[in-house]
């Protein structure tokens, strides 16, 4: 089970063909392998626009929804 990120800033990623993301999207997309190293450098301040560009989404516990 590997984590999944949001982009919170769009950016064209230089690692992966010059492939760009918008706000909201999915990183990485599908079939794509990403370093520990490079989420580090997208979620932080040490890349390019010295911004973070992604965030962990984190899982919510499914909630059971009672019915009336």
């Amino acid at each position: 089970d590997k984590d999944m990120y949001r982009v919170i800033n769009a950016f064209v990623d230089l690692h992966d063909a010059d492939h760009e993301y918008a706000e909201g999207d999915i990183f990485p997309r599908d079939g794509i392998r990403v370093s520990e190293k490079r989420i580090q450098e997208l979620s932080g301040k040490k890349n390019r626009r010295g911004i973070p560009l992604i965030e962990k989404i984190m899982e919510e516990p499914a909630q059971k929804q009672e019915e009336t």
